[in-house]
């Protein structure tokens, strides 16, 4: 797993993809904010998938 630092470059990285700094950075806090909401969206939805599906129904 990546480093929080190296987690913090990339999202800077792909956030401001063209370096035009036409958004406003955003704080570690934010990002650390971020990078958790992410992590258990990705993990709820590929580790139980069988709970997103009995919600559509």
């Amino acid at each position: 797993m990546a480093s929080i630092q190296k987690a913090h470059w990339l999202f800077k990285e792909r956030y401001n993809k063209t370096n035009s700094n036409h958004y406003r950075d955003f704080s570690p806090i934010q990002i650390d904010q971020f990078l958790t909401d992410a992590t258990h969206q990705f993990i709820e939805e590929f580790a139980f998938p069988e709970c997103i599906n009995k919600d559509l129904t």
